[in-house]
């Protein structure tokens, strides 16, 4: 790995985004065609928040995805009885689940930097921003294609 690579050398730059009336239906839509683990809220190229796919599933109380936590969906303490007849939770828009605290980086960030970033914060996708506008994803596949020499990251994608 060059110790020199940056965020912009290997950011994903044809990132898929959703706006913030996006509805959760069509959030999950884009997870699944997309194979995506997080989806950048976007409006005019701005980045508004983040929703990850664990977001959608069994979101915890306090710390992101602590498992010391009860875990709640969309901020309701919830058991395995409540998962069922929630058919309202497709209409809710993406902006009322979204992260609106991001973890962004500039293009600038070093791949042992954006590695170092994402285990320290356990993050899959970090959003790539020139000033409000976000330019791409730096994505751990890319990070871990560039620290392990592969040359064809979308074959860890495929892998996963």
């Amino acid at each position: 790995m060059a110790h020199n690579t940056t965020a912009r050398e290997i950011m994903y730059r044809d990132f898929v985004a959703a706006g913030p009336e996006a509805p959760v239906t069509e959030l999950m839509r884009l997870f699944h065609t997309y194979q995506m683990r997080a989806l950048p809220i976007v409006e005019e190229g701005r980045l508004l928040g983040i929703v990850t796919d664990a977001d959608l599933f069994l979101k915890k109380k306090g710390l992101p995805h602590s498992r010391a936590k009860a875990p709640s969906l969309f901020g309701e303490f919830v058991n395995s009885d409540h998962l069922d007849g929630r058919e309202d939770l497709g209409t809710t828009p993406a902006r009322e689940v979204m992260c609106r605290r991001v973890v962004t980086i500039e293009e600038d960030l070093t791949v042992a930097e954006i590695a170092l970033l994402m285990c320290d914060r356990h993050l899959h996708t970090v959003p790539v921003v020139r000033g409000d506008q976000i330019v791409g994803l730096a994505r751990r596949y890319d990070v871990l294609a560039q620290i392990f020499g592969i040359t064809e990251p979308e074959r860890l994608v495929a892998a996963g």
